[in-house]
């Protein structure tokens, strides 16, 4: 008996440890820190090519779903059947009563290679280079818990005199079933 909780413990470890593992090692868009000051960044982002969708609910029926149509296109739903590489981080966006999710294309997909997606409801987007202040932040990220770091952030902004130019973004980077070392971030466009 003792094997075998002595087993199950060491796997279950080991299971953790590959899944912290294997998400930092998840290709995402490509920045560099401008400023740091505790868990608060100042970045600027190098151009992404985006696959996005909107949704008419929010939070975790709006991600759920979203989520379901970007997966769908990357795993082959396109005229090709291409399969294309998963990226970090899954981004959403609030506007008014829908959510848009977006995932960041891998290097090797560009406006002019994307494969037609077979759903009408992706569109693609590029955005150009842009200057972006962010909190990191870690656990299971939840709608209050993205609105009260967005808070914090525009807080900050706020004493340091930064005026934001776009709305704020939300990004998680982990799949659900990673429990340990979760990473989440909320990023608000400035000039």
């Amino acid at each position: 008996m003792k094997w075998i909780i002595i087993t199950s413990v060491g796997l279950f470890l080991l299971f953790l440890a590959y899944t912290s593992w294997s998400t930092s090692k998840t290709p995402g868009p490509k920045y560099k820190t401008l400023e740091k000051d505790g868990n608060f960044e100042i970045r600027l982002y190098e151009p992404v090519f985006e696959a996005r969708t909107s949704t008419a609910n929010q939070w975790q029926d709006g991600s759920s779903q979203g989520f379901r149509v970007l997966a769908n296109y990357i795993f082959g739903g396109n005229e090709t059947g291409q399969q294309i590489s998963m990226t970090t981080p899954v981004k959403t966006t609030v506007q008014n009563d829908s959510m848009v999710m977006a995932f960041s294309m891998p290097p090797n997909i560009s406006p002019d290679n994307a494969p037609k997606p077979s759903s009408s409801k992706i569109q693609f987007q590029m955005v150009p280079e842009r200057k972006v202040v962010a909190i990191t932040f870690r656990g299971f990220a939840n709608q209050a818990d993205m609105e009260k770091k967005e808070k914090q952030l525009r807080s900050w902004m706020e004493k340091r005199g930064i005026a934001a130019t776009g709305q704020a973004e939300y990004l998680r980077y982990n799949p659900p079933y990673q429990l340990v070392g979760r990473r989440n971030e909320v990023v608000i466009p400035i000039q």
